[in-house]
């Protein structure tokens, strides 16, 4: 393993501790973790949306008309960036915080595929069967379309 991806999709328990064992594999190894946080479409949208109405002020003080793709990256990487300083020990691992925005599964098969990652690690999701049916389980389709192993964990109860 000399490259892993850490999909950081939400804050929770679950979530740091199988980002702490992938930095504690990962640095074993002397490998590079990078952390991702990919904001899905439908939040991007709805935060844009959320600037319009709200007239809220951009850093310089003037208003948003718009929330730019870049700023949302921004935003996700800044996710990401927390999660790794929160989780994991100084020095035990190199790692690389990243965010993007997008349909969550090709995304990050694509930022896999660009950081040519060997291993992936995410927490899956709390879903019935005839959920998982009907709107389909990331952890499963990066399990399928991924070339290299996947480390999943079951999620945190709701």
């Amino acid at each position: 393993m000399e490259r892993a991806l850490f999909v950081a999709r939400r804050d929770s328990t679950k979530t740091r501790e199988l980002l702490r064992e992938a930095g504690d594999i990962v640095g074993g190894v002397d490998g590079t973790l990078f952390v991702l946080h990919v904001m899905p479409e439908s939040e991007y949208e709805q935060r844009a949306e959320s600037r319009r109405e709200s007239g809220a002020l951009q850093k310089d003080g003037s208003e948003y008309s718009t929330y730019p793709i870049t700023q949302a990256e921004s935003d996700a990487r800044e996710f990401a960036e927390r999660m790794g300083d929160d989780v994991l020990t100084a020095g035990t691992v190199e790692w690389e915080p990243l965010g993007t925005v997008g349909r969550e599964g090709r995304s990050i098969l694509e930022v896999a595929d660009d950081r040519d990652v060997d291993h992936l690690f995410v927490v899956g999701e709390q879903r019935s069967p005839s959920g998982k049916a009907i709107f389909g389980d990331l952890a499963q389709r990066l399990i399928i379309e991924f070339d290299g192993p996947v480390t999943t964990v079951v999620p945190d109860e709701r």
